[in-house]
């Protein structure tokens, strides 16, 4: 087993320009690359993250390389090789990409956790990967948080939403949301994660805050 993962970090700035963002991630990789005989067990048995049996230490996100040459025949005395489709798989981490030079160009492929993607959330990432790269070629001074991801599909969806509208009542938001309070207290109104408030609970919360800050001010003003 000839293969070492190595943890890479990003800095991906809205502000930094595509060719730098090229420039920093290769300087960066070389520096990985400088300790790649580090095992990655050991690197987590130094640092003690948090485990969890749901996700894999310090990443989740995997790219796999391999250069045309890497990936040649294996010709031994007295044996025929060949290469096996997988049947099926069970994703190790949450999103995979492995990366392939051959004659024809770079073969993507791309493994996912089921429990967190689709196979059309994954076509349209695959889709927004080719056009980020295609402005790194085409545009490479471009400000990262200036690329856009959005294909023919993207434009198309947010020119149909751009032309509809609903008219909302002329009342702030927390209006809205102490009427239906009074209407149906015990509808959820808030959602996160394993939390859930419903509208009576968030409106309660609402107005101690409000009253907390209200004194917060007033002690402001007096001081």
């Amino acid at each position: 087993f000839f293969v070492n993962t190595l943890v890479l970090r990003s800095d991906i700035s809205s502000d930094k320009g595509l060719d730098i963002l090229i420039r920093d991630s290769r300087q960066m990789l070389l520096d990985a690359y400088a300790h790649q005989q580090v095992p990655f067990e050991k690197i987590v048995e130094v640092l003690q993250p948090e485990r969890s049996t749901q996700h894999s230490p310090l990443f989740q996100i995997m790219l796999s390389w391999s250069s045309e040459d890497s990936g040649g025949p294996l010709n031994l005395d007295g044996l025929t090789i060949e290469p096996m489709a997988e049947a099926g798989s069970q994703a190790k981490y949450e999103l995979s990409l492995t990366a392939a030079e051959s004659a024809e160009g770079l073969v993507l492929a791309w493994e996912y956790n089921r429990d967190l993607f689709t196979a059309k959330r994954i076509a349209r990432m695959a889709e927004h990967f080719a056009i980020f790269a295609k402005a790194m070629i085409e545009t490479p001074t471009l400000a990262v948080g200036d690329a856009s991801l959005l294909g023919e599909q993207d434009i198309t969806q947010l020119n149909a939403w751009n032309g509809t509208h609903t008219q909302l009542p002329d009342v702030c938001l927390h209006q809205l949301v102490e009427a239906q309070a009074a209407k149906h207290p015990e509808h959820i109104a808030v959602v996160h994660e394993d939390v859930e408030l419903s509208y009576g609970e968030l409106n309660a919360q609402a107005n101690q805050l409000a009253r907390y800050l209200r004194e917060e001010q007033g002690l402001a003003d007096e001081a």
